[in-house]
């Protein structure tokens, strides 16, 4: 049970910290709080959007969410699969795989 509580606590400190992104201005906790975010998502292994938030960004939940659904497909298909096999069980394009994941659509070895 603690440690779920943990989990509680920590995204209530989350959600304090995203309710609060305008008005921060240092790169360095910017970053912090981004870095900070994404590992207690792959703690958890869930994609999280707290109901106690005070507002939230509709535009990065849904870009937070598309990153999630990239690494939840990259686990689903494994060390022998490959991101073209990932798109293929998320319903999309490569291109919008890589698109959503936040990474550059490799280039074609010639």
């Amino acid at each position: 049970m603690a440690y779920l509580g943990q989990f509680a606590d920590a995204y209530h400190h989350l959600d304090y910290w995203k309710a609060r992104l305008g008005s921060i201005e240092n790169s360095f906790v910017l970053r912090l709080g981004s870095e900070v975010q994404g590992e207690i998502e792959s703690l958890n292994g869930a994609f999280v959007v707290a109901i106690s938030a005070e507002k939230i960004n509709p535009k990065s939940e849904v870009e937070r969410f598309h990153r999630f659904c990239c690494r939840w497909a990259r686990e689903k298909v494994g060390h022998m699969g490959n991101d073209e096999d990932a798109a293929r069980l998320l319903g999309i394009a490569v291109a919008t795989f890589y698109r959503w994941a936040g990474e550059r659509l490799p280039t074609s070895k010639r």
